[in-house]
């Protein structure tokens, strides 16, 4: 688990998460992206911006795109299907695990072939 528990730290220089987000994108046939803690929008207005689709989630409004869902990340995650998505972005400012575990489950329900999408997880 994470030692940072949610407290939110400059965790990787922008470009090189911009890089890894890119390395994503071209990685998979479909480009649908589910952002789990999008925040202020840098990774949408860099990488995600050229999905087919894209939903973000956050515990705050932003302003970087109008398909954020606002609240608490799990509740937000139940209420979409999980399987319509090929790049999971979780990058958390703390601990990743439980999102990941819930889209990973939600997944194997679905029998969703891992090699088809990418994850961008941070911790």
């Amino acid at each position: 688990m994470s030692k940072f528990n949610g407290v939110k730290t400059n965790n990787a220089k922008n470009k090189s998460k911009v890089t890894i987000r890119q390395i994503a994108f071209d990685s998979v046939n479909e480009k649908n992206v589910l952002d789990v803690f999008c925040g202020s929008g840098e990774m949408f207005n860099s990488v995600w911006k050229n999905a087919q689709i894209y939903q973000g989630i956050d515990n705050k409004i932003t302003t970087h795109n109008k398909n954020v869902l606002i609240g608490d990340y799990l509740d937000c995650l139940r209420t979409i299907r999980v399987s319509d998505f090929s790049i999971f972005d979780i990058d958390a400012y703390g601990s990743p695990y439980k999102a990941l575990n819930y889209i990973i489950d939600s997944l194997k329900s679905c029998g969703i072939k891992f090699e088809k999408i990418a994850f961008v997880i941070t911790d």
